[in-house]
């Protein structure tokens, strides 16, 4: 049985999709927002289009057939064979999300059939889509099983080796929400949709689509200190605790303009944002003076912070904050699925532009994959 939206989806526990309104800024009367929202969460779990110029057609040397995807994406290829070509309709949406013309296709492949993943047997869909980096060719390599859930992701040399500097950021694609064609809209949405607020001054609608893109980008920026890897790290434990205080100072005075999800809970948001900001200082200070026990236990008392308030119960939405803001925002047309780092993709890479050039290339890879 296929999940609705928003229901979630057993036994992969991934959340069906919504399509996004095209236009994520024109005036979504605040009441649909809510009764959307309030639906919405109660099956959330915890849980701009920039330069297309990494996005180019293959160099010559790599022979993409089924066996150079499924075993760039370390798979045992079983039966393969290329995909039928897409629909015009498909493909004009998949230009709209993407930018991607069918010229710039060229190069693109999707296969469909049976791999051996681990010992089974899978049913799947494999697409690849060349990109360039440093003037050298890359392939995107996108994944999903029979049923539409996210397999795998790796990118490959022209050699069809899969290069080490994206292993740790692609081991995060598990847990994102897949982008799908039907309704997929463009990166520069996000964008489009902050400017447009921005010019609506204090009406609350806007207000609240503003925080929640604020909400996010506080959030990534920092979780960024841990999920990078120790050698793409440019601030020091000193120097990123203190950016966490600041941040979670600027989180507690969201908590007006998000009122309308918030509730009752309001007052709970800002102390737990001022008490991780305290402690983010603390953790600041013992750095500085090498004092790692005094800076570990700064440091759990204000991931323990972090979760009360992922977990901090919205009784007028019958919700959590985190599924709750998670649905506001796709009701708001700013959710998943758009392969944004720093949005829906967390900062795994110490390179944000060159992350995002992959970024791109996957998404077109992951949609290509859906369309087939």
């Amino acid at each position: 049985m296929v999940p609705k939206c928003g229901e979630t989806d057993e036994p992969s526990g991934r959340r069906a999709p919504c399509v996004r309104p095209p236009n994520p800024a024109t005036g979504i009367p605040l009441s649909e927002i809510l009764v959307s929202t309030k639906t919405s969460a109660r099956t959330l779990s915890l849980s701009l289009l920039s330069s297309l110029v990494g996005l180019a057609m293959a160099l010559p040397g790599a022979v993409v057939d089924g066996e150079f995807v499924a075993r760039g994406l370390e798979l045992k290829p079983l039966e393969l064979a290329k995909a039928p070509p897409l629909p015009k309709q498909s493909l004009a949406a998949l230009k709209r999300a993407t930018g991607y013309s069918t010229r710039d296709l060229k190069g693109s492949a999707v296969f469909v059939g049976t791999v051996n993943q681990d010992g089974v047997e899978q049913e799947t869909r494999l697409a690849s889509v060349p990109f360039e980096l440093d003037g050298q060719p890359h392939h995107a390599l996108f994944a999903l099983n029979g049923d539409g859930v996210f397999l795998r992701a790796a990118v490959v040399n022209d050699a069809g080796q899969p290069l080490d500097e994206w292993r740790h950021t692609l081991k995060n694609f598990a847990f994102y929400e897949l982008p799908r064609l039907d309704g997929a809209q463009p990166r520069s949405e996000l964008g489009d949709a902050r400017r447009q607020w921005s010019r609506r001054g204090k009406d609350p609608e806007a207000q609240l689509g503003l925080a929640l893109l604020d909400v996010l980008k506080h959030m990534n920026d920092q979780a960024s200190v841990f999920n990078l890897p120790p050698e793409g790290r440019a601030l020091g434990p000193a120097e990123s605790s203190e950016m966490a205080s600041q941040s979670f100072t600027q989180l507690a005075d969201l908590a007006e303009p998000l009122a309308p999800l918030l509730g009752q809970a309001a007052d709970e948001f800002v102390r737990l944002a001022t008490e991780s900001s305290t402690a983010a200082a603390n953790m600041a200070a013992a750095a500085r003076a090498e004092d790692w026990d005094a800076m570990g236990a700064a440091q759990r008392s204000m991931m323990g912070n972090c979760r009360s308030c992922h977990d901090l119960n919205l009784p007028e939405l019958e919700g959590l904050v985190k599924g709750t803001f998670a649905a506001a925002r796709e009701s708001l047309g700013i959710g998943d699925g758009f392969y944004q780092v720093g949005h829906d993709l967390r900062i795994t890479h110490h390179d944000r532009e060159r992350m995002q050039i992959m970024a791109d290339a996957m998404r077109c890879a992951a949609l290509l994959a859906d369309g087939n």
